[in-house]
């Protein structure tokens, strides 16, 4: 059984008529998946993930060889799911050694009830070099598994002619598969490196040319993965609702990395109109503080993370319970927009009683009024979400995973 995130990817790609199949026992396949697809499609195979609510993994992400990866957030099972892509198999480091059976692997796959796997004889090919060529051994699983397939394992498949066209003097398919059905695990792991050496040499399907390549571009995308920009969210509500618990789950639970930035205002003994004699010099060092945490958030977008603000400017445009003068309206209003807005503003709600009940801060009457004031934001405030903060933590982590996601995605 595949991942529930993974039904409607099969649903579309049957409807879309390229053609497709597993890579890997389906059965074990949990929250990542591998895809064979023809080469040609996968333009369209991409445009299908994008409105399945997967994202593409920035260049190199994946494993070498990949066409690219994908990851979304499957909520109802609140689990992160992986995608990736392949229209070739190719083996050994950087998969620098082609077989060129991609198509004909794709036109005997098999399919059931609208789940397509490579044909049995294929998949014991595969588990096979694999198992040598990747990752240099056929440890309990893999040789369990070419066990269980030995009986459609054949020597006219497009995998075993490959391999018979590659094989170092002495050795063809046949001796390979007749050391599987001797257990002769030790034997194949010896003979592995002979295998890879050959196939290297090979003029169409290993180019030692094709390996430098590969490694050369896996380095550069490796950079290029440090440069993508990342997402700016801010968590605003009143002492105890939450926000410095629901930052620290989602920075453990998000796929991406997360930095966690403290964007308060005011001290804790200091109130929103109170400030100093000269309030030119108060509001100078507060927009230097706040620009410095600014600056240093974007800085970690920069490098591709997803920065968490605890708090923002807008902390500044909330009522003060009092009439201001002219001036502390624009001492307050400058505040507030003193920084970009973020991506995207999450509102943690909660009432009095409950808020107080977390932490026995200030009264249920003084928390209360604070709720009723971050409510007024809403309609002032670009991007505002309004989230209930009274369900347990592992559901308003989840929404908010959620919801920061969708934004992602629409940013994509």
């Amino acid at each position: 059984m595949l991942h529930p995130a993974f039904d409607p990817v099969i649903r579309a790609l049957e409807r879309s008529g390229v053609a497709w199949c597993l890579l890997g026992d389906p059965g074990t396949a949990a929250g990542a998946i591998d895809l064979l697809i023809d080469g040609a499609a996968a333009p369209r195979v991409r445009a299908l993930l994008a409105g399945q609510r997967f994202m593409a993994l920035p260049p190199g992400a994946g494993r070498p060889g990949a066409q690219g990866a994908f990851v979304t957030y499957h909520r109802p099972a609140d689990q992160w799911v992986e995608l990736r892509l392949f229209a070739e198999l190719s083996f050994g480091q950087y998969s620098a050694l082609r077989t060129h059976a991609e198509t004909a692997c794709l036109a005997r796959r098999q399919c059931d009830a609208g789940l397509c796997v490579l044909h049995a004889d294929d998949r014991f090919w595969m588990c096979l070099l694999e198992g040598l060529l990747d990752r240099g051994e056929l440890d309990e699983h893999a040789a369990a598994r070419l066990q269980a397939l030995l009986p459609a394992a054949r020597l006219d498949g497009p995998l075993a002619r490959a391999l018979d066209t590659v094989c170092p003097p002495g050795w063809t398919a046949e001796r390979i598969l007749d050391n599987v059905r001797q257990g002769a695990w030790q034997a194949l792991e010896r003979f592995a490196p002979l295998l890879a050496a050959a196939w290297l040499r090979h003029p169409r399907l290993g180019a030692p040319l094709r390996k430098l390549t590969r490694r050369l571009s896996g380095a550069l995308q490796a950079q290029l993965r440090e440069r993508r920009s990342g997402l700016a969210v801010a968590l605003l509500g009143p002492d105890g609702c939450g926000k410095s618990t629901l930052s620290a789950r989602v920075a453990q639970e998000y796929y991406f990395p997360v930095r966690s930035v403290y964007m308060g205002l005011w001290q804790r003994t200091e109130k929103a109109g109170n400030d100093a004699a000269l309030p030119g010099l108060s509001l100078a060092g507060r927009l230097l503080r706040v620009w410095r945490q600014y600056i240093a958030g974007q800085y970690h977008r920069w490098r591709g993370r997803l920065v968490i603000f605890d708090r923002y400017t807008y902390d500044a445009l909330l009522p003060s319970g009092g009439k201001r003068t002219a001036l502390a309206r624009l001492y307050a209003w400058t505040l507030g927009h003193a920084c970009p807005s973020p991506d995207l503003i999450l509102l943690l709600d909660a009432p009095g009683e409950v808020m107080y009940a977390r932490k026995h801060e200030s009264s249920p009457e003084q928390l209360e009024a604070q709720r009723q004031g971050f409510l007024t934001l809403q309609g002032r405030v670009p991007q505002l979400q309004v989230i209930d903060a009274t369900r347990p933590q592992d559901a308003v982590r989840a929404e908010v995973v959620d919801r920061i996601w969708s934004r992602a995605l629409a940013r994509q």
